[in-house]
């Protein structure tokens, strides 16, 4: 981590696009405000934008911003977009390969001219800003299975940030476990700590959901226990080998159970909310609804 961090911040002077690669809750939200903060934008917006959250119609016009009746239901001033908001700082553009092809050309153009051109206007608009895209996908068999521009791709890959897994970051857990606590303990003004035994179940864990899934983790113990020692006991069954039956569990909480299974082993095989999507039928925003629910993005 000492050398990733090394790159980021040296990346960080520089105005380059950036992209950051890893699995699903990895932490490249934190990454990207790293750099930001890093960099010579620091004291201008930092605008984060989930890709895989819009609703695909609705995608240009958040992007991008619209003029005043544009459409129905516009707003009658007209609404600037999300580049126009982070105009002279940073644009985290997260989850990127979930963006419709469309959306992808009308990227290529903001990261090769830095112009825009709102919904219903025929003025493109200069803008300044830097671009830091996310994704947990394989964009490279993304771009030969023809769902991502192969011209986009080589224009994000400017400098490429690979950020390993939890699993992988053993040193970092108990450190990361420590400041979620304290930013907790503070929150809900407790004195919360990990016993000895709960601190070898946290380095033993797996973390498939990564930093996000430890940072949820502490903030439910926090909030849920009355005693200042988590113990083992306290643990979800999942992180001490504990297999739990269906046995003295509601119908709600056994199909929760097995949702929450699907979709975690769904999204290690296809990697993206599309995908899974596409697989089960059904809408992005409700397959990114659920994952979050499960705290697995």
């Amino acid at each position: 981590m000492v050398a990733l961090l090394k790159s980021l911040e040296k990346l960080a002077k520089t105005d380059a696009t950036v992209l950051l690669l890893g699995e699903t809750g990895v932490g490249k939200d934190i990454f990207a405000r790293k750099i930001h903060e890093n960099s010579l934008r620091v004291n201008k917006p930092f605008f984060k934008v989930d890709c895989a959250a819009i609703p695909e119609n609705l995608v240009e016009s958040e992007l991008f911003g619209y003029e005043a009746g544009a459409f129905s239901g516009a707003n009658s001033k007209g609404k600037p977009g999300c580049f126009e908001m982070a105009d002279k700082g940073t644009l985290f553009l997260d989850e990127v390969g979930e963006l419709p092809l469309i959306m992808q050309a009308k990227l290529l153009r903001v990261l090769q001219d830095q112009e825009i051109m709102r919904v219903g206007s025929t003025k493109p608009k200069k803008v300044d800003l830097r671009v830091i895209a996310a994704t947990n996908r394989n964009l490279e068999g993304a771009v030969k299975e023809g769902t991502f521009r192969s011209d986009l791709f080589y224009r994000l890959r400017v400098a490429v940030i690979t950020i390993p897994p939890l699993r992988q970051r053993n040193d970092d857990i108990l450190p990361l476990a420590d400041y979620f606590l304290h930013k907790f303990n503070g929150k809900y003004r407790k004195k919360m700590s990990l016993s000895d035994e709960a601190k070898l179940a946290f380095q033993n864990y797996t973390w498939p959901g990564n930093i996000r899934e430890l940072e949820n983790l502490i903030q439910s113990l926090v909030v849920t226990r009355d005693k200042d020692i988590i113990d083992i006991s306290d643990l979800p069954n999942n992180m001490i080998g504990v297999k739990v039956s269906a046995e003295n569990k509601t119908l709600s909480e056994i199909i929760s159970d097995v949702e929450r299974d699907l979709l975690q082993k769904a999204l290690a095989t296809h990697g993206s909310v599309a995908n899974i999507a596409k697989l089960y039928k059904v809408d992005r925003t409700t397959i990114f609804r659920k994952l979050k629910k499960y705290s697995l993005v």
